[in-house]
């Protein structure tokens, strides 16, 4: 007699291997896009970070240029809040506080806006009026943080 029926298809061993082959392949294919997608994140809020602690430096720069008094603090102390009236501004003065976690300016009768974002909080905001023979000076320090990373601001800003 003649066997006529032919083995086909799969046995049960083989088919669990190429389940584990594929298995292990869309694994891999996906743990690496959940990793590029994360890291894109990540640098996201790194920049994030970095670019609010640069506009937050800046206006408070623009706040000491070319200015006719700093109110607060006084000169020889320190405080959370800077109080400069600016040369032939209407507004005067430009008042910089912390407000919780932000930042706000505000100016004249004008209500206060952010100078910071809901992605960074700021804590331990300080102005230091300082003195070099002469010479005013405001040291401005704070520490910023988001989910991802954390800065501090440490700079030192001479008047003409």
């Amino acid at each position: 007699m003649k066997n006529s029926a032919r083995n086909t298809g799969f046995t049960l061993i083989e088919t669990i291997i190429y389940s584990g082959i594929v298995t292990a392949v869309l694994t891999f294919f996906l743990t690496t896009f959940y990793y590029i997608i994360d890291s894109s994140d990540r640098s996201l809020s790194l920049i994030e970070l970095a670019e609010n602690q640069k506009f937050l430096v800046q206006k408070i720069g623009w706040v000491l240029s070319n200015n006719a008094a700093i109110n607060s603090p006084p000169l020889g102390s320190s405080g959370t809040t800077l109080s400069v009236n600016k040369i032939g501004a209407a507004a005067n003065p430009f008042i910089i506080t912390s407000s919780g976690t932000f930042v706000t300016m505000a100016s004249g009768t004008t209500p206060a806006v952010p100078l910071t974002n809901s992605w960074v909080s700021v804590a331990n905001l300080q102005f230091h009026h300082l003195d070099f023979s002469g010479r005013s000076a405001i040291r401005i320090t704070a520490d910023l943080q988001n989910i991802v990373s954390s800065t501090t601001i440490d700079t030192t800003i001479f008047m003409p």
